[in-house]
């Protein structure tokens, strides 16, 4: 410890005139103070040894959760992004890429989650969104919207929503529900026609027959 060894340079001149019991006394104490300071360079050596473990064994973990957090995020197997505070996409994966019709080096970080979002759904999407960011907690974390890609096909998705905790971001994931929805108005469709037809059998069903018969050959021809 080269600041100990300069001290005692400069109060060995000192401590060498003192008479004999006063000598002794400052040489064990000096002694003394040199034992403590040993041992806590010791234990100052120890604890940055320790501690350059534990920041390893931390990058390390943190390394590893963070290329698990990415395999799960690309693989996920749904069109997912990470949105920051203002609305700025910072991390998409290739499904949502694939399903926009961008690649992701035109969406990280230039493009604005709105662009994406269909105006018929923009205005309660962005409503959820500011209020999510204020602890509203009976804003749905599950709803629907339509996507406009970039070939400005308008797609029926499914959106569930979660905030990262102590941070300003969100991630979404969006699911394609455009034939699901489709499929399920044309039955909407189909039941509100055999509903139609049940009606009018039943309203001929109660007339006398030869009115009955008359009705039923005007709606056959």
């Amino acid at each position: 410890m080269k600041s100990t060894d300069d001290l005692h340079c400069l109060i060995g001149p000192v401590i060498a005139s003192l008479p004999p019991e006063q000598r002794e006394a400052v040489e064990r104490a000096v002694a003394r103070i040199d034992r403590d300071l040993a041992r806590a360079e010791t234990k100052y050596q120890r604890a940055i040894r320790e501690r350059g473990a534990v920041h390893a064994l931390l990058k390390k973990t943190s390394g590893d959760l963070l290329a698990r957090y990415r395999t799960i995020f690309e693989y996920a197997g749904t069109a997912m992004a990470v949105i920051e505070q203002g609305g700025t996409i910072s991390l998409v994966n290739s499904v949502f890429a694939e399903m926009t019709g961008y690649r992701r080096d035109e969406i990280e970080n230039r493009m604005d989650i709105r662009t994406f979002i269909h105006e018929s759904s923009r205005g309660q999407a962005v409503d959820y969104h500011r209020r999510r960011r204020m602890g509203d907690q009976s804003v749905p974390s599950h709803y629907e919207i339509k996507i406009v890609t970039r070939s400005e096909r308008i797609i029926d998705a499914a959106v569930s929503v979660g905030i990262f905790p102590g941070t300003n971001q969100s991630i979404f994931a969006f699911s394609d529900i455009t034939e699901q929805k489709r499929s399920r108005i044309e039955l909407e469709r189909h039941a509100e026609r055999v509903k139609a037809m049940l009606a009018i059998y039943q309203m001929v069903d109660s007339l006398p027959e030869q009115v009955a018969e008359a009705t039923l050959d005007t709606i056959m021809t």
